[in-house]
């Protein structure tokens, strides 16, 4: 019963852990500024077709640190071409110039390989725990009914024999 209940707290833990990638990215101008709001604790990805060059600007005038991702990610069809990382939250205004017409940028958390390896981890751990977990459940289940049919026959046996077991 203890995995029955440490698969439901991984199923939990896992639904909260993917709450943080139910937005979709965000459009935002390719060919100019869009302004956007960061925390500083998240790291953000700009996504597009691999054309674009972008930079992100604080107001005060200091750069957000861009970065070349590890992983090549695509989301709804739109590779991570960077990541972003705020060192104060804050108002940040995201320039874009796109090589190409048409293509568009689009700005939001960042989702990486690692995420998506965390992911699965959760799952397949949380699917084993199930699977080893009920069947103990409902034998422990089935040990307890029967134990406790063998102690009530023998507190019957003992009320209808008050001097059985003893050596008198």
């Amino acid at each position: 019963m203890v995995l029955c209940v440490l698969a439901a707290v991984i199923v939990v833990a896992f639904a909260g852990y993917m709450t943080r990638f139910d937005h979709d990215p965000r459009p935002v101008d390719a060919n100019g500024s869009t302004r956007v709001q960061l925390d500083s604790t998240v790291t953000y990805g700009l996504y597009g077709n691999g054309d674009s060059q972008c930079s992100v600007t604080a107001a005060d005038g200091t750069e957000a640190t861009l970065a070349t991702p590890w992983s090549n990610t695509t989301v709804n069809g739109h590779l991570l071409f960077a990541t972003v990382e705020a060192g104060i939250s804050g108002e940040y205004t995201v320039t874009c110039t796109t090589s190409v017409a048409g293509e568009d940028v689009y700005f939001g958390p960042a989702i990486g390989a690692q995420d998506v390896g965390r992911s699965v981890f959760l799952v397949f751990a949380a699917v084993c725990m199930f699977i080893v977990g009920v069947p103990l459940t409902i034998g422990g289940i089935i040990w307890l009914v029967v134990r406790n049919s063998h102690n009530r026959r023998a507190l019957q046996t003992q009320a209808a024999y008050p001097t059985a077991g003893t050596r008198l």
